[in-house]
């Protein structure tokens, strides 16, 4: 019994780790996690842009129902305004979006300061 259970052992074959299996091992886990990480990020930024656009979206919709009524006067002031101050009207979506990215700036200044 004894007689088959050496030469059971030696028909094995004989596997070496690598002196650095761990430190590799470690690395593969490291980056695992690191991508799984930048999946989720990816994911949560997607979801707050969506968010954004349908907040948007949802608040000029309502805007419009509100003041369906008094709109046609509201864009008659506003055309009139204008035209005493002289700015080109493609100019005043540029002039409403620049304060709105900067504080988005902001906000994603503090994100990335968290996270390192």
């Amino acid at each position: 019994m004894d007689e088959g259970l050496k030469k059971a052992v030696k028909k094995q074959p004989s596997y070496r780790i690598p002196s650095n299996f761990s430190y590799k091992m470690m690395e593969k886990i490291r980056h695992e996690e690191l991508l799984r990480e930048y999946k989720k990020e990816r994911r949560l930024y997607a979801l707050m842009l969506l968010t954004i656009v349908l907040m948007v979206c949802f608040y000029l919709g309502f805007m419009l129902w509100s003041f369906q009524d008094s709109l046609p006067s509201m864009i008659l002031k506003v055309k009139t305004f204008f035209k005493g101050i002289n700015i080109p009207a493609e100019a005043v979506p540029v002039l409403l979006t620049v304060p709105l990215l900067a504080l988005f700036n902001v906000f994603l200044k503090k994100i990335f300061a968290k996270h390192g």
